[in-house]
């Protein structure tokens, strides 16, 4: 997430919250964003695998229909 003011809006959002004005998150919020983090890299990795057997099907002089439907298949999951 990108923003105009920090590159840590939502742990800038809990400092505020609760009246810090020192760098303090509570642990539940710092648990939350490594949770979010996780997920997003598990996604990114699937997608990743799937660029990566699209590019060897593409590439493949043969591709069967097997291949195909497996492909379309994940990527609808995806959406």
């Amino acid at each position: 997430m990108k923003t105009d003011i920090t590159p840590t809006p939502r742990t800038d959002e809990a400092i505020e919250a609760m009246g810090l004005q020192a760098l303090v998150v509570p642990v539940k919020v710092c648990r939350q964003l490594e949770r979010e983090l996780a997920e997003k890299t598990n996604e990114v990795a699937r997608l990743r695998e799937i660029v990566e057997r699209y590019r060897v099907w593409a590439t493949s002089e043969n591709p069967t229909q097997m291949e195909l439907d497996d492909l379309k298949q994940k990527y609808d999951e995806l959406n």
